[in-house]
């Protein structure tokens, strides 16, 4: 499954997150460069602005560079690495979707984008299985209507903010065959007022 994800985001390459481990290697080189000019130029300001460098367990990765806002390290992760922090973040949330796993996953790591998530979860096995079987939903056996009244909806409409005269309710019937909608006022919601309309 990681040779598949690695090689579905080699045909990928136009895209800017998706960063090969050579121009990844290229990258840190070229922000330790503009780190060490004494006049940087355009170019420069731009790399350092998108990236900068620390060493971690003796390894240089690639960060977001940090600001007063926002102190997280957000790395970013060439596509050779990439399998193994979205499976393990995947597997962590129990074979989450997509916008759970893009949550986890922005927490730490810039480049992984909606989309490689979505790739990811397309090789999942355990994903697919679970999207191809149809959830069995609750049928109920349709009513079996012959005759005007044998079943209706009754409804009770609080008007108190704005009464009629001494009208504070509207009782609404519904007869289930027909539709048919009958409207009643009210005095008050007292159960024998109620039953005498009906």
């Amino acid at each position: 499954m990681a040779d598949r994800l690695t090689t579905a985001l080699h045909g990928k390459s136009n895209n800017s997150f998706i960063l090969s481990k050579n121009k990844y290697i290229a990258i840190i080189e070229d922000v330790k460069q503009a780190k060490a000019k004494q006049t940087k130029q355009t170019v420069d300001y731009r790399r350092l602005n998108k990236y900068d460098v620390i060493v971690v367990d003796g390894k240089e990765k690639l960060i977001v560079p940090l600001t007063e806002d926002n102190g997280a390290v957000l790395y970013y992760k060439h596509s050779e690495e990439l399998f193994d922090f979205i499976n393990e973040t995947h597997l962590k949330i129990g074979h989450g979707c997509r916008t759970w796993m893009k949550k986890e996953l922005k927490r730490k790591y810039k480049n992984i984008t909606k989309e490689i998530i979505t790739m990811y979860i397309r090789l999942c096995k355990p994903c697919q299985t679970k999207l191809s079987n149809p959830k069995k939903g609750f049928v109920s056996k349709p009513l079996i209507l012959k005759e005007f009244n044998s079943r209706c909806q009754v409804d009770l409409i609080d008007m108190q903010s704005n009464p009629d005269g001494k009208y504070r309710f509207i009782l609404s019937y519904q007869d289930h065959l027909t539709k048919f909608i009958l409207l009643r006022t009210l005095e008050t919601k007292r159960a024998k007022e109620v039953a005498y309309l009906l």
